[in-house]
């Protein structure tokens, strides 16, 4: 057990009962009354403290309009705008995802 400890200080996205990693794609939809199985050991885990939306919902409309609107003024072509501001959005979901990856902790869920 003490090696699953040091694993899960190391990477927070890890079952706290095997030290297995979990799906990234739970990052996607991982809410305050959220509860997901471990592939592993089938342990039904929570998680322990889950982030506000409300910054990363302003970085990524920033991450959007931004440089949309400066494509937009530079040429005047609304074509290149949309993909300059979905390839910028995109951008941000996946540094968000990955930043969520990184500090989610898990716990065991102790009401199943």
């Amino acid at each position: 057990m003490a090696k699953a400890n040091n694993t899960v200080r190391n990477n927070k996205f890890v079952c706290p009962n095997c030290a297995s990693k979990l799906p990234f794609s739970w990052t996607f939809n991982t809410t305050h009354f959220s509860k997901h199985t471990c592939p592993a050991c089938h342990t039904v885990l929570k998680p322990e403290h889950v982030h506000h939306f409300s910054p990363f919902y302003l970085a990524g409309i920033l991450l959007a309009i931004i440089p949309a609107q400066i494509s937009l003024r530079y040429k005047d072509d609304i074509t290149q705008a949309l993909l300059v501001g979905a390839l910028f959005g995109g951008i941000g979901i996946v540094f968000v995802c990955f930043y969520l990856y990184r500090v989610t902790v898990f716990k065991v869920a102790s009401d199943h």
